[in-house]
């Protein structure tokens, strides 16, 4: 018997008949989709495991006990790499052969004074000089720049120097044994234009894996006429359901493996090789995205599980109507919606350091449990459709509102579809603008000038004479920044003090207008300053000033950039320039990322969203002559179908939206999200005027269909 199963469902699924021709491109087209979703999440998951694998090695170990070397990092930032690391090393006495101390990706530790850059730099145009170093010949990648071991992108910004001879790091270097070895690490990174592991794995099963499986599903569960009437043959031929069932699973397996090995072939083509995929900006290191081959059969081996069940878990539609709601399968989402409401206190419940990264793991899993809850919670709450039907008083609205109870859990797939891209779409978005709103600016973003404020390590009494000499010849200006006296400490937190000639001379070096700096007659303020601007004569500004300093702001014309204001400072150690008045350069890399992730989703729910309404189509062809016969007119059955299509979505849409909003405003506080009620309810309009439009056309073009078989 089971042979003979096997049989009819290879010949069904490779049927030639026009009425199994849907059922078969929807399986096939989802499970190449969702083969493609999932290898490359899978793909992206192992890019983070390398990514973390790799930062972890070049975190220095902190001294446990045996310190070979002192370290630094600072983190200056350039136009077209936003914020980077420079890691300082410093070898003990002794130690400087050490192989323990030598950072991965070097072949050894550069000379005093010198730097190893990453590829992703030099690739930019910048040099060693640039940035105020001597260039090395320790890195063992092309051209001498750190080798693939020590980065975690060909593109991205990282530079391993070390203190110039003579100089330490500074009474706030760390102590560390080196980079090999058990012990606590210390912490290097700036921004990275790769997701590291957690933001990988998160984000590629949120954002790929199930919005593949959910098209996947609805494509298993696609009508086939043929198949229908094969599987009441064999009922009546005296067939268990069981063998039935049978029946119906072999024949999807078929269908998805056709699909998912057109998928493996695409994926093993156009993404596995790659270290580049479209609209991202990094470079990823070679075999970053490729697989093992077991994990690419497993991948295979989720799709065509997937596809399989959901075909035998398709329920028949109950034969009498009922209401109500189902509370217990609207309590899944409703705890997720909950969770990620609380998530947004998990640092005021902690008090702790560890409550942030906690509640943004929190937020992350909740939002996708969302995800997985929402298609269950739409069809219970569909109960009260009939007494909306009712409450319009139209017999076509009271009939939709019939059809929508009776057959809710076929009826609420688009509407499903239609809510989790909402929800999706409007997450991502708050994340987007998340990412330019919480983005970090100078304090004097108006500014006509670009002014940063330097300190640096082990500083000398002729730092600030010889800095001073360089910026001039540059072009730029600079004041020395002295510490305030503790007798002057005020309420208000000073960073030092600065002295101009007088308030004219400190708009001018700060490039601000008299709105924006005020004056009296002893010094000049201006909102978000830190500084104490002082005036007075050349004589006080000289001498024992730049012997007193700890600093030095710089004053430069607008195309300055920081690489500009490094080199002034050249062979002084842990140089750290930061930002006071001007056009921040710093951007978060991750935005392309995040980009690329929400137009992935969007375009595969907006697939199954147009396949769903699909089935619905066919669904009308095979019943609209029931509703003919009861007297209906044409025009009044294509509103019945068209209103039992679009019920479902004003239950759909306002949960998705509800979700996208909670998940928006809970994220505001950890800085992932920009609460943005305008951006996520464009995003809700507009799937609800694609789903409108998609309905509308459809049943359009049935019309038309029909019209064209009556007049032949």
């Amino acid at each position: 018997m089971n042979l003979a199963i096997w049989t009819v469902a290879r010949r069904l699924a490779l049927s030639t008949d026009r009425r199994q021709r849907w059922r078969q491109i929807s399986i096939v087209a989802g499970a190449l989709i969702a083969t493609c979703a999932v290898l490359l999440a899978m793909s992206i998951i192992h890019l983070g495991l390398l990514t973390s694998d790799h930062t972890g090695a070049r975190h220095p170990v902190v001294d446990s006990g045996e310190s070979r070397m002192t370290v630094a990092v600072t983190g200056p930032i350039l136009p077209d790499l936003s914020q980077f690391p420079v890691l300082w090393l410093d070898p003990a006495p002794g130690s400087e052969d050490d192989p323990a101390i030598i950072p991965p990706g070097l072949s050894a530790l550069p000379a005093p004074g010198e730097a190893v850059l990453s590829p992703g730099l030099l690739a930019r145009g910048y040099t060693a000089e640039d940035l105020g170093f001597a260039p090395s010949r320790a890195g063992t990648g092309l051209r001498h720049t750190i080798g693939d071991a020590g980065l975690a992108s060909r593109s991205e910004g990282f530079v391993v120097a070390r203190a110039p001879e003579g100089r330490s790091l500074g009474e706030h270097a760390i102590a560390s044994s080196g980079f090999r070895g058990p012990g606590p690490r210390y912490p290097v990174e700036t921004v990275l234009d790769v997701p590291a592991a957690g933001a990988a794995i998160v984000g590629a099963i949120w954002l790929l894996m199930l919005p593949a499986l959910m098209v996947l599903t609805g494509s298993a569960r696609a009508v086939s006429q043929v198949r229908t009437e094969r599987a009441e043959t064999l009922w009546r031929l005296g067939v268990r359901r069981r063998g039935i069932g049978l029946l119906v699973a072999l024949e999807t397996l078929v269908l998805a493996t056709i699909g998912s090995a057109l998928g493996v072939l695409l994926w093993g083509v156009a993404i596995a090789p790659r270290t580049h995929l479209p609209g991202i900006g990094a470079s990823l290191l070679p075999g970053a995205l490729d697989l093992p081959g077991l994990a690419v059969a497993a991948g295979v081996a989720l799709v065509l599980l997937n596809a399989t069940l959901a075909a035998l878990w398709a329920k028949r539609e109950p034969s009498r109507p009922r209401g109500g709601v189902s509370v217990l399968r609207v309590l899944p989402f409703a705890a997720c919606l909950a969770v990620m409401t609380l998530a947004g206190w998990v640092p005021q419940l902690l008090r702790s350091d560890a409550g942030y990264d906690l509640g943004v793991t929190v937020l992350m899993v909740a939002g996708a449990g969302a995800t997985i809850t929402l298609p269950m919670a739409v069809p219970p709450l569909l109960g009260g459709m009939a007494t909306v039907g009712r409450l319009l008083r139209q017999p076509t609205a009271w009939l939709a509102g019939r059809l929508v109870v009776a057959r809710r859990s076929t009826l609420a797939r688009p509407a499903v579809m239609a809510a989790v891209l909402v929800y999706l779409a409007g997450a991502t978005t708050a994340m987007i603008a998340g990412l330019t709103e919480n983005a970090p600016v100078s304090v004097l973003p108006s500014a006509q000038r670009e002014v940063w404020v330097v300190t640096w390590a082990d500083s000398r009494a002729d730092d600030i004479d010889t800095a001073a000499e360089r910026a001039r010849q540059a072009g730029a200006e600079t004041l020395a920044v002295t510490p305030t006296p503790a007798a002057e400490a005020g309420p208000e937190p000073s960073d030092g003090i600065v002295t101009t000639e007088d308030c004219a001379a400190a708009r001018q070096f700060f490039g601000l207008d008299e709105q924006t700096m005020t004056c009296t007659n002893e010094e000049a303020a201006a909102p978000g300053l830190w500084f104490t601007v002082r005036f007075g004569s050349a004589e006080n500004r000289e001498g024992t000033i730049s012997a007193a300093a700890t600093g030095m702001l710089v004053s430069a014309p607008p195309g300055w950039t920081e690489a500009d204001t490094l080199a002034v400072f050249s062979g002084l150690p842990v140089v750290n320039p930061w930002k006071v008045a001007g056009t921040s350069d710093f951007f978060s890399p991750v935005y392309d990322w995040l980009a690329g992730a929400m137009i992935a989703a969007t375009g595969i729910l907006a697939i199954g969203l147009v396949r769903e309404i699909g089935d619905r189509v066919l669904v009308v062809v095979g019943e609209r002559s029931r509703l003919l016969r009861a007297g209906l007119r044409d025009g009044e059955s294509d509103w019945v179908y068209g209103l039992a299509t679009l019920l479902p979505m004003a239950v759909a849409l306002p949960l998705g939206y509800l979700s996208a909003r909670i998940f928006a405003a809970n994220g505001t506080g950890y800085a992932v999200t920009a609460d943005s009620v305008d951006i996520v309810a464009m995003v809700a309009a507009l799937v609800a005027g694609l789903t409108a439009a998609v309905v509308a056309l459809t049943l359009w073009w049935q019309r038309r269909i029909d019209t064209g078989r009556g007049e032949s």
